[in-house]
């Protein structure tokens, strides 16, 4: 929208101001004055640039109520009706109000807030309108008039206020229209006839039926917060209206406006308390769902993760069995007939030196494929595709390599060790693997204790196991440890198992404990 645009349709809004003004003068009473509300909604919601041209509608509001009433009155009380409230309002806007302009009053401290400003209003108010309305003027006022039009200012923003702010904030549209009228219905009519009833039976009784008609209000901000409570203020003061048309007489201006206010002030602060309690509700909820969603995403990755693990360490024992093969079919035989040539040569000698010579060679070449022999347990041990896990564990290279390190093996297997499927019988003698070579070069152990426990799981065909691997030693140094072949491998190994790894390392030594579910192998 242009500025002119904007400057049309602010023009307008001073003009609907001005009429809405003298409209609700007609309505207005001893027991409450409309426009106080309307004054107080119009200063809540406009920005503070706009506020001097709100000024000037106010003041020509009240000129054109005294041109139709033909009211004449001195210097003095034009100044003290007509130009001192409104400045008197704004300075308790200005002072209480959050924001340029606010938001809703969904808060108990923003509706006590906007409660608040206009109670000051009224309290900076009253005085002036006791002293200088009407006559009044020639009177000795005294407190009781002082507090019958700041209670009647305090009551007419109470039906009014929250009411225009309501519709000016554009909330309407997130409203349950339906259910929220057939609850004031059901709330305020049948009130409004009891009440009704006890004033013209028993006229003595009339300040309890009054205060009997506002208990409603209490429903309905319960029900519907502080949109409720405005609109049963609303509603409430309709009915008020047609009670004081059909019985005048009935009408208690001091205990009405007490009655009022009070019950009226606890629905609206109730009311935003429920509203501000709901949309917690909704926010956490929300967030909930949010936190739902990022969880399920973290599975799915999660499971995508495991199951890359998976194919990697699977790829990775193929490609070591392979190389283990090739390496044995190929440079295993040729090591060894390269030996069995050299010995040959060695007796067919003759001169000392050249069969000292082959002898070097030969024993060098019974090097090579002890170590070559040493390379290929590592790649794939043949005792784990012979004998199985248990035997791999116990009677193994790992029992080899730590008896020539000169450190204990104490090995305690408990279940259906043998039974255990591929993956997880390969990731445990991996996990072993790795926890023994990190002991053997870095810990300075004396024993190295190895717990395998396999227990059967509660869906039928499935394992339960538990590794603990831990030794005496000094503990292992993290940049000793290895985040590529060592903690990171057993790391890898867990998440493909979709298990749960605790390490502890210090000077008390070092301890690995991995538990996992697998099913079990296919062949048993």
């Amino acid at each position: 929208m242009t500025a002119r645009g904007q400057k049309v349709k602010f023009a307008l809004w001073v003009v609907a101001y001005v009429l809405a003004w003298v409209a609700l003068f007609q309505f207005a009473r001893e027991v409450w004055f409309l426009p106080a509300g309307l004054r107080l909604a119009a200063l809540w919601i406009t920005p503070r640039r706009h506020w001097v041209w709100l000024a000037l509608g106010d003041f020509a509001a009240i000129a054109i109520i005294n041109l139709l009433t033909l009211e004449v009155v001195d210097a003095w009380t034009m100044v003290a009706l007509v130009f001192l409230p409104w400045p008197l309002y704004a300075a308790a806007v200005l002072l209480l109000r959050p924001g340029n302009p606010p938001g809703p009053p969904d808060s108990p401290l923003a509706m006590a807030r906007l409660l608040g400003a206009g109670l000051v209003g009224a309290i900076l108010v009253a005085p002036l309108i006791s002293t200088f309305h009407g006559p009044v003027a020639y009177q000795n006022p005294g407190l009781a008039s002082a507090l019958g039009h700041l209670f009647g200012d305090f009551a007419g923003q109470l039906m009014l206020a929250p009411l225009i702010v309501l519709a000016a904030l554009g909330t309407l549209e997130r409203i349950r229209w339906k259910l929220l009228g057939r609850d004031a219905v059901l709330s305020l009519v049948p009130t409004a006839i009891l009440a009704a009833v006890l004033l013209l039976s028993h006229e003595d009784d009339v300040v309890f039926g009054y205060l009997l008609s506002f208990a409603p209000l209490l429903f309905l901000a319960f029900r519907h917060g502080w949109v409720g409570a405005a609109c049963g203020v609303a509603g409430m003061g309709v009915l008020l209206e047609f009670a004081f048309h059909l019985h005048p007489s009935a009408v208690i201006q001091t205990p009405l406006q007490i009655g009022l206010a009070a019950t009226a002030v606890c629905a609206l602060v109730l009311g935003a308390a429920i509203t501000a309690l709901r949309q917690s509700h909704a926010l956490l909820a929300e967030r909930n769902r949010a936190l739902v969603d990022s969880n399920q995403a973290l599975g799915a990755m999660t499971s995508e993760m495991r199951d890359m693990a998976r194919r990697l360490s699977r790829l990775q024992e193929q490609g070591q069995r392979e190389l283990a093969a090739e390496l044995h079919d190929e440079l295993g035989q040729a090591v060894t007939a390269l030996a069995t040539r050299l010995s040959l040569a060695q007796r067919r000698g003759r001169e000392p030196e050249v069969e000292a010579l082959l002898g070097s060679l030969r024993l060098q070449a019974q090097q090579i494929h002890e170590s070559l022999r040493r390379v290929l347990r590592q790649l794939r041990p043949a005792v784990l595709d012979a004998y199985g896990l248990q035997r791999a564990l116990s009677e193994g290279p790992l029992r080899d390599l730590l008896a020539d390190a000169g450190v204990r093996l104490e090995t305690s297997l408990i279940g259906d060790v043998d039974a255990l499927d591929e993956d997880a019988t390969t990731a445990i003698y991996r996990i072993a693997q790795e926890a023994v070579t990190n002991c053997v070069r870095h810990a300075n152990a004396r024993a190295f204790e190895l717990r395998l426990w396999v227990g059967r799981s509660e869906v039928r065909g499935n394992f339960k196991v538990l590794l603990v691997l831990s030794d005496d030693g000094v503990g292992i140094p993290a940049q000793g440890a290895g985040e590529g072949l060592g903690l990171g491998g057993i790391r890898t190994r867990v998440l493909a198992l979709g298990g749960a790894y605790t390490f502890r390392t210090g000077a008390d030594g070092t301890r690995h404990e991995i538990e996992f579910g697998c099913a079990g192998s296919s062949t048993r």
